[in-house]
């Protein structure tokens, strides 16, 4: 399907795919997408005196019973997300962390998901 959003257009598959080699995203990749655009675009921001030369963001959602979304007969309660977990990794020099929640607090998206979705996302410091 085609998605328009102001002027671009993007193509969607549906829901939520488990399958790796899908042709295009789904639903849910374009969540964890915006959650990981917010949060990197958001740490860039509120570390502009620091010196950042790396940065990586990897995520996960786990939905609360994804049976519901997969459609089996039967299968009851929720399909909402539940979960998003991941990793950071950032190589630079300065107070990353402290930006870091700085930009954690200041995510339109996560303010959006909270408190009913628990986000759990690890700053790792690694060199460059």
């Amino acid at each position: 399907m085609k998605l328009h959003v102001r002027s671009a257009t993007l193509k969607g598959l549906g829901r939520a795919s488990w399958d790796a080699a899908a042709e295009h995203p789904s639903a849910l990749d374009y969540l964890l997408a915006a959650v990981a655009t917010d949060l990197v675009s958001g740490l860039c921001e509120e570390s502009k005196s620091l010196s950042l030369e790396d940065v990586e963001l990897r995520l996960e959602a786990f939905l609360e019973n994804p049976l519901v979304v997969a459609r089996v007969v039967g299968e009851e309660g929720s399909p909402r997300v539940a979960l998003i977990r991941g990793s950071l990794y950032v190589a630079g020099e300065g107070e990353i962390k402290e930006a870091w929640q700085r930009a954690l607090e200041r995510s339109p998206v996560l303010a959006s998901l909270a408190p009913e979705t628990k986000i759990d996302i690890e700053l790792k410091e690694v060199r460059a």
